[in-house]
């Protein structure tokens, strides 16, 4: 009888280190997870601007035409990378255009010139660092179409978070 049950034994023993043993290598073999979700690249269709310089630091991901950013947030991105949470107006540093049209950010609200009077026009593929004289003092943006080009948005002010 001892014999039966050291048999025993030893095949319960030896299929439950199978059983760990490629629990582990499956464990190894798994891709690491996106810590926000959205990954470190700007989403293709997306127009992203960045807290630091090339394209580094949190990321917000617009989409829409917007009046202020006074009500959106760099939550994009990996968590906690530096100016996670913080309020995009005057704080974006670089972008990357990936959304298929020209968009056009502006130093004041409502897409109008600000303090620096200053506007500029990103083309589609465009990533590139903010001038100097737009660094930090984006406050609004137009997404533009074939047939608007230029003109203001008025007050056009969406949480861009649920997009």
């Amino acid at each position: 009888m001892s014999v039966i049950r050291s048999k025993r034994l030893t095949r319960t023993l030896s299929g439950a280190i199978a059983v760990v043993g490629l629990s582990l290598v499956t464990l190894a073999a798994a891709p690491a997870a996106q810590a926000s979700g959205t990954g470190a690249t700007c989403p293709v269709g997306r127009f992203c601007l960045y807290f630091n310089s090339n394209q580094q630091g949190a990321r917000a991901d617009l989409v829409l035409t917007d009046a202020a950013f006074n009500n959106e947030l760099f939550n994009d991105g990996p968590v906690g990378a530096n100016g996670w949470k913080v309020l995009l107006g005057n704080n974006a540093a670089s972008y990357w255009n990936r959304t298929g049209t020209e968009i056009i950010v502006f130093d004041g609200t409502s897409c109008t010139f600000g303090a620096a009077g200053r506007a500029i026009g990103i083309l589609p593929g465009k990533k590139e660092n903010l001038p100097d004289d737009l660094k930090n003092r984006i406050s609004s943006m137009k997404v533009t179409t074939p047939t608007d080009g230029y003109p203001g948005c008025s007050d056009y002010n969406p949480d861009q978070s649920k997009y």
